[in-house]
């Protein structure tokens, strides 16, 4: 009950500047968003999913529950699709989540072409 708070809690915050939907392709809507839009600053919407992932990070770790690390991985492979430099650091702690589902051939994928 508290994850599913917190989670919607954190969905309403974001909501709040227009980043996430969850009914669309994040990344499309993104993408569309910047076309039409010159006022949206791609580092604000990409640090806003960054702190959006930590506190995801931060919840599944204190309750261990799968299905907040595997939001964790989704929301961390968003981002690197948006930032294909990885100047958020991604590709450290991805295999981390990935290892902790224990999904030891993706992280070791990740690891043999990422890093």
């Amino acid at each position: 009950r508290r994850v599913k708070n917190t989670i919607a809690k954190m969905e309403n915050h974001l909501q709040d500047f227009n980043i996430f939907n969850g009914d669309v392709d994040l990344y499309e809507e993104y993408m569309v968003h910047l076309v039409d839009d010159d006022d949206v600053n791609p580092r604000d919407y990409c640090r806003k999913r960054l702190e959006y992932k930590d506190i995801l990070m931060e919840l599944a770790d204190e309750v261990k529950q799968k299905q907040l690390y595997e939001m964790v991985v989704d929301e961390e492979l968003d981002l690197l699709r948006l930032v294909h430099s990885d100047k958020l650091w991604l590709r450290y702690s991805l295999p981390y989540v990935l290892l902790k589902l224990g999904r030891e051939d993706d992280a070791y994928n990740f690891i043999k072409w990422w890093m």
